[in-house]
């Protein structure tokens, strides 16, 4: 078929001139009608005008080339849009938002991608998208995103949560190793340990991590003391840190404890870890719940400072399960004491005492708060007591941070003490209405 040279490249229509040569080879009836169909038309010294709709197109008028391919075009772009009842878009797009080049479509910087990334994650936090990477992956991404610490102290802090999980495995060390032949001495190598606990105890990344492990903090002492068996740190390191039993820093409690466990030969230096909590502070915690008397507990439970976080848990516990408000009123004004400073007679002068820590008695709470949804099988009144017990941590002089306190679920069932003499509560089935943090509790 002879190409036309006034023919426009931008008008010309492929699709349009296959269909017209088809016609032309396929049905010569059909074209012969179309050329009398023309000749009769210039007989007559009729033109067909340029339709608005595209539709009608001059074959015979050489005068009318340029036009029928502006009429193609916009038959084209009906058809894009479906008015013909053909097929879909093939063009993506591109006429009606301007771009004639397909090259347009790559011609985006890296500021615009970076851009986008952030609008993403400022307006779609919340939300939860399938992606072809691992959970594993995901997890780390995700922590690491929301971590402020260099890459470094993040290493080791994974390091540390993957090695606690199984201690005494004999591979537990060797992420560990790797890092801390990467370090210029022990003193930066202890020192970037210390931020990452810093950062676990701060946000509890134990019970983040995964499962609750209520002897989290007791496996990562026995892994840094360990490390100090194996030759990774040195006592030397922990001296020049100045780390103490009596430090108001849970994390350098931590490390003083791990140091003792290397400098008394602990069990664990050959394997022989503990699988649950001690039964001695298991009596403590119940102590504590029913007497809140602090003073008698303290040696015991400085000396053991991983333990603190599950102490404060079964304290929780044994008030939730006391269904007694003066129990649990108790272990809020225990976890104040707990905390509060203590001014011990030594030899030489008063020294000033906290026989927990803040952060230990935020991770307890947390804890007791995350498995509360396993609580409430046994005990169905457990999100209101909870939420009474929190109550009174927060008032002033607060034992919790107010992240902890908002971890708690609302009040879900009514309760009512049951004299003004008691401190025993029962739930009230008789009562109507929405529970609430401002209705679930009546004082008779």
């Amino acid at each position: 078929m002879p190409f036309d040279k006034k023919k426009n490249v931008d008008d010309f229509d492929p699709e349009l001139e296959a269909e017209e040569e088809l016609v032309s080879q396929s049905n010569g009836a059909r074209k012969k009608s179309v050329s009398n169909e023309v000749e009769k038309i210039e007989k007559e010294g009729e033109t067909v005008d340029e339709a608005k709709n595209g539709d009608a197109i001059s074959l015979g008028s050489p005068r009318k080339a340029a036009g029928n391919f502006k009429e193609a075009k916009a038959s084209r772009k009906k058809r894009s849009r479906g008015v013909s009842g053909c097929s879909i878009k093939k063009d993506g797009g591109r006429f009606e938002y301007g771009y004639d080049d397909p090259d347009d479509f790559y011609d985006v910087s890296d500021d615009d991608l970076d851009g986008m990334d952030r609008y993403i994650k400022e307006n779609y936090a919340d939300h939860t998208f399938d992606s072809c990477e691992s959970e594993d992956n995901s997890k780390d991404a995700s922590s690491r995103d929301d971590s402020p610490l260099p890459d470094h102290v993040v290493r080791v802090q994974k390091c540390i949560i993957d090695a606690i999980k199984d201690p005494a495995a004999p591979e537990a060390l060797h992420s560990i190793i790797e890092i801390s032949v990467e370090s210029c001495d022990n003193v930066t190598f202890l020192k970037t340990i210390e931020k990452a606990l810093d950062d676990m105890v701060a946000r509890d990344q134990w019970t983040r991590s995964g499962a609750m492990d209520r002897l989290a903090e007791y496996k990562t002492v026995s892994l840094l003391a360990k490390c100090i068996h194996q030759g990774l740190l040195t006592v030397e390191a922990f001296e020049a840190l100045g780390v103490s039993e009596s430090s108001p820093s849970q994390t350098a409690r931590l490390l003083h404890a791990a140091l003792a466990f290397y400098q008394s030969n602990a069990p664990e230096l050959q394997g022989d870890y503990l699988t649950v909590s001690p039964t001695e502070f298991a009596d403590i915690a119940d102590d504590l719940c029913r007497s809140g008397e602090v003073s008698c507990v303290r040696e015991a439970l400085m000396g053991s400072p991983f333990l603190h976080a599950d102490v404060v848990y079964q304290v929780c516990n044994n008030a939730a399960n006391s269904m007694n408000m003066d129990l649990i009123f108790n272990a809020s004004k225990t976890f104040k004491d707990l905390i509060s400073e203590k001014a011990i007679q030594t030899i030489n002068c008063l020294v000033s005492l906290q026989i927990m820590t803040v952060a230990a008695v935020n991770a307890g709470v947390a804890r007791f708060l995350t498995e509360l949804r396993h609580t409430e099988v046994d005990l169905p009144a457990a999100s209101s007591l909870a939420f009474l017990l929190v109550s009174y941590c927060i008032e002033s002089p607060a034992c919790i941070d107010y992240n902890v306190y908002r971890m708690c679920p609302r009040p879900r069932k009514f309760l009512r003490r049951r004299a003004p003499s008691s401190g025993r509560l029962s739930i009230r089935e008789d009562a109507d209405g929405d529970c609430t943090e401002n209705n679930y509790l009546e004082v008779a």
